[in-house]
């Protein structure tokens, strides 16, 4: 149904749930709660994700979303948040959410670029800004990962990262690991960066 007013998005699943309205027109308060099986869109499947399932509970009132949701989904992904949208005028944000990301679920994209990566990275983001200028604070960190770039026979082995955004930067505090090949038993190199900032 949902395709029906979102051009492109050809949503899969099943939808199951509640919605409940009350208080005065043209502005009633409508809460709900709703299990979404089997959830793809064509931004999921292009991404190469497999269905998810998605669970919403939440309450628009006075043009405002606060929502709270589960995604889990294949390999252990697990994103866990919400908070609140203002629907009108600048579309103010403030949403928090904390989960983990196998990088298993960016397998097909990966290859395509003849990579593989084994690992997971657990998140913790704040969002806040607006729709327009969105602010993103938090981390997200890895470690015991492993990142081969299929074409040129090199491999990353325990690599550990920590990345922190702050609004609009991403800082990268620790980036470790050990570089392979297999060109015979060398000693492997450990690469370092101390801090890195993407603006």
């Amino acid at each position: 149904m949902s395709s029906r007013f979102v051009s492109g998005l050809a949503a899969e699943g099943n939808i199951s749930g509640t919605v409940r309205a009350s208080g005065r027109l043209p502005m009633p308060a409508v809460d709900f709660n709703l299990d979404w099986r089997g959830a793809a869109t064509s931004q999921t499947r292009s991404a190469g994700l497999s269905p998810l399932s998605i669970t919403a509970n939440g309450r628009l009132q006075d043009n405002r979303l606060t929502i709270d949701t589960n995604v889990t989904g294949d390999s252990g992904l697990s994103l866990r948040g919400g908070g609140s949208v203002t629907i009108t005028g600048n579309r103010a944000l403030d949403m928090r959410f904390s989960g983990s990301l196998p990088f298993a679920v960016l397998g097909s994209q990966l290859a395509a670029q003849g990579f593989v990566a084994d690992g997971t990275a657990n998140l913790n983001l704040q969002i806040g800004g607006t729709a327009a200028a969105p602010s993103i604070n938090g981390t997200v960190a890895t470690s015991g990962a492993r990142f081969v770039d299929v074409r040129r026979n090199l491999a990353i082995n325990n690599l550990t990262a920590d990345i922190r955004f702050t609004g609009n930067e991403a800082v990268i505090s620790r980036l470790t690991g050990q570089l392979a090949s297999g060109e015979g038993p060398e000693p492997p190199v450990r690469p370092r960066c101390e801090r890195l900032t993407a603006a």
